[in-house]
């Protein structure tokens, strides 16, 4: 039997060869472990780099393009492990210095400042009320206060959509733009996304920021209408939207420090 053709050999071991896996591959909540550090993943189409965040519960959370190697994004949570380290321990510190249950709910998109009181009921489910304008009123089951976050994350949502669909349809119209749907949800890690169908989507967490920021995210989703891409002709269409563009981008950086633990 004579030896093989080298080309043969070749296309034999590309054929054997495991496929590297992406990050596409992966679901939307997908962990990973790289060293010590367990991240999850959020796979985005529309994503040109990595982007790492600690949440206030100390949750380490990467959004990848979904064509990045798995691989890939190894090595860079690696190369930023040291920061990612701190930041845990900060927001894991920060947390056990926060009460178990707020005592205030700053609505600061409003400029609303409501007082919490809560008292023990015998029913099983925790329920809140606005008692006056600015208190509210937790009934929680006999003293347990474990759901008491998603209580007031859920009453949040309803509290602000309103305000922030009725914003975010005046900004429209200002700019001569057209919006289908307006939602407004409890993500994760998004402030705000933009739909091809022209559905824009808004976190309830933008009520806990100061009005600029919330209306430059609402602006920043708005020019997705007409550039569903992050582009220079993008960047440019904002620009002209909002004053300070550099600063704004920065400041919403950091604004997961307006944002409390109890939030679900």
């Amino acid at each position: 039997m004579g030896n093989p053709n080298p080309s043969s050999l070749t296309r034999v071991a590309q054929v054997m060869a495991p496929k590297k896996r992406t990050v596409g591959q992966l679901t939307l909540k997908s962990r990973l472990k790289v060293d010590d550090l367990e991240v999850v993943i959020r796979p985005n189409s529309r994503a040109r780099r990595v982007t790492l965040a600690v949440q206030p519960t100390g949750e380490l959370v990467v959004t990848a393009p979904k064509w990045l190697l798995i691989t890939e994004l190894e090595d860079i949570v690696q190369s930023k492990a040291d920061w990612a380290r701190r930041s845990i321990q900060d927001a894991t510190e920060k947390r056990r210095a926060e009460p178990a249950v707020p005592d205030v709910l700053d609505v600061r998109m409003l400029g609303i400042r409501f007082n919490i009181v809560y008292l023990s009921s015998q029913r099983s489910t925790t329920r809140l009320r606005q008692t006056s304008a600015n208190q509210l009123t937790v009934l929680h089951p006999n003293g347990d206060t474990s759901s008491v976050g998603s209580a007031l994350t859920l009453w949040l949502r309803r509290y602000v959509a309103p305000s922030l669909c009725i914003l975010t349809r005046d900004l429209a119209s200002q700019n001569g733009l057209t919006v289908s749907q307006i939602t407004v949800r409890s993500q994760r890690t998004r402030w705000g996304s933009c739909s091809r169908e022209g559905n824009i989507s808004l976190n309830v967490r933008l009520a806990l920021l100061p009005p600029d920021l919330v209306r430059y995210v609402i602006l920043h989703e708005l020019t997705h209408l007409e550039y569903l891409n992050h582009s220079q002709k993008f960047w440019r269409a904002l620009e002209r939207r909002v004053d300070d563009l550099p600063g704004l981008k920065q400041r919403l950086k950091l604004a997961n420090a307006y944002l409390p633990p109890w939030l679900t």
